[in-house]
């Protein structure tokens, strides 16, 4: 039986198989390095606009008006409006 391969052709190509592989490993490894970074950049960001968030939620919850309050900001505004139109009517009347 005749040899396929010699012995020589067997390891070249064997060493560029490996090359190839570890070329593939570095790779492989340099773009999941890279791919943490940017994940604990993603969580650095997360974190970040879950405190402003809560921050938000808590001055939200301490100034957020009560029924009562926006009842009566309602009834000056609604005053001030009938004010303003009665004084329109009175300037419409002396300005035919």
């Amino acid at each position: 039986m005749e040899n396929l391969f010699t012995w020589s052709q067997l390891g070249t190509t064997a060493s560029v198989l490996i090359g190839i592989l570890g070329l593939g490993l570095g790779l492989w490894k340099q773009r999941s390095a890279d791919l943490r970074g940017l994940h604990k950049k993603i969580e650095a960001v997360k974190d970040t606009l879950t405190a402003a968030l809560n921050d938000f939620k808590v001055e939200v919850a301490r100034e957020h008006p009560t029924a009562k309050a926006l009842a009566a900001s309602e009834e000056r505004l609604a005053s001030a409006i009938n004010k303003l139109t009665e004084r329109i009517d009175r300037w419409l009347e002396r300005h035919p």
